[in-house]
């Protein structure tokens, strides 16, 4: 009985064994045959046996799902190749839409890839893809009989690919992969939006149309706009944009309001410096000045009073470009600055409410590359004038009460920072 069960598992075992091996052998015969179907495909295309090139060729795409090696895109190309163009320009539109088009969903086939002398060949003319190479798939097809709007349609996207580039991006609400445009390569720009354009108004019922429309077409006029622009005029990007600036002046000054009845004043050896952050039209001025010597008339002095030290004072202002140009800019702003009286003793140090207007003048600036550069460094000249509205007070002067002062600066500076 026991050498019985032996013999049977013995058999079982064999059988099991040989079963196996069958498989085995079966997936590498069938792994040869693709292989093999490959190199005659290869190897007809090369010789223009275009009909024997087909045979091997529906082979691979009837057993993609038995595994056999033929990526979406070598069979696009083989179909151009074969001029089934239909069929390939059904593969490639289809393909762009994915990546085009937001709201289309495309599955795409898990295939085998296999890198011999077919792929090699196939790709052989379209590194680095360009317009030259567009135009020639173009008129290949242009030159056959297929319906105009496949043609159209082929020529659209085909430059769509030199024109935009693509970043992919994960989906916050799943797994799907979202993708953000940017332009790569302008040369065939204006081709792109006159095709897309007329494809559009020629066949709106297309389901390329919607998306070409609503998405592809106003991204690509927005930044050809840009570019246009700039071609136009390098500069015209750059205003009203931001940057940093750091200025030094020289001023004169006076002093008005009824603190006067009590007050003289005289300039003395004057210097400004001021830091200038801007983002688009607004800009954050900090500074820092010393200059006017602002003393009591001598019924009102005191020993303890000197007439040669110079008022310091430090603000921050907030300034609006108005107008800006490649050579003017003109801010107005307000703020507020805060200025102690260094001959006076014992006098309170002024808050002031502060407002002027700075007009640039940009006699020198770096060119811009591109229509999107942010870079670029100018030198400036910089006429200020600021009025500070403040007050000033010592015991013993004016009856003890805050007389107002109204100071008058007028500045002319120089500047550099980038733009």
């Amino acid at each position: 009985m026991v050498k019985m069960r032996s013999l049977f598992v013995l058999i079982f075992l064999c059988l099991a064994s040989a079963s196996l091996w069958a498989q085995e052998s079966q997936m590498v015969s069938k792994k040869s045959l693709f292989l093999r179907a490959r190199e005659v495909l290869h190897e007809s295309l090369k010789n223009e046996d275009y009909e024997r090139a087909a045979t091997a060729f529906d082979y691979l795409r009837e057993n993609v799902s038995a595994g056999a090696p033929l990526e979406l895109f070598e069979e696009y190309l083989v179909d151009m190749e074969l001029k089934r163009f239909e069929n390939a320009i059904a593969i490639y539109t289809d393909g762009r839409r994915a990546f085009l088009d937001s709201a289309y969903t495309k599955k795409f086939d898990l295939r085998l890839r296999e890198n011999d002398g077919l792929n090699l060949y196939l790709y052989r003319h379209l590194s680095p893809f360009d317009k030259p190479i567009a135009d020639s798939l173009i008129a290949r097809v242009d030159s056959s009989d297929i319906k105009q709007e496949s043609k159209d349609l082929y020529k659209t996207l085909l430059y769509s690919e030199i024109l935009l580039g693509y970043k992919t991006k994960l989906s916050n609400s799943s797994d799907s992969v979202r993708y953000i445009y940017f332009i790569k390569d302008t040369t065939c720009a204006e081709d792109f939006l006159l095709t897309a354009q007329n494809f559009v108004q020629n066949y709106p019922s297309s389901v390329h149309s919607s998306y070409l429309k609503d998405q592809i077409i106003p991204f690509v006029q927005k930044i050809m706009d840009r570019h246009r622009l700039y071609r136009k005029d390098p500069f015209a990007h750059k205003y009203y944009t931001g940057g940093s600036n750091l200025y030094v002046y020289k001023w004169m000054g006076t002093l008005s309001g009824d603190a006067t009845d009590y007050l003289n004043n005289k300039m003395g050896t004057s210097f400004m410096i001021e830091l200038s952050l801007r983002s688009w039209r607004f800009s954050l001025n900090g500074y820092y000045s010393y200059g006017m010597i602002t003393y009591l008339k001598p019924d009102f002095k005191n020993d303890s009073d000197d007439v040669s030290e110079e008022d310091v004072t430090y603000g921050l202002n907030l300034g609006f470009t108005a107008f800006d140009s490649r050579y003017i800019r003109v801010e107005p702003f307000l703020g507020y600055s805060r200025t102690s009286f260094e001959s006076v003793a014992h006098a309170d140090a002024s808050d002031e409410f502060a407002l002027g207007t700075n007009i640039d003048y940009r006699f020198w600036s770096t060119t811009p590359k591109n229509a999107f550069s942010y870079l670029t460094v100018s030198c400036f000249l910089r006429f200020k004038y600021m009025a500070q509205f403040g007050s000033f007070k010592q015991e013993g002067v004016g009856n003890n009460k805050k007389l107002g002062t109204v100071r008058h600066t007028f500045a002319l500076g120089v500047g550099i920072g980038d733009w």
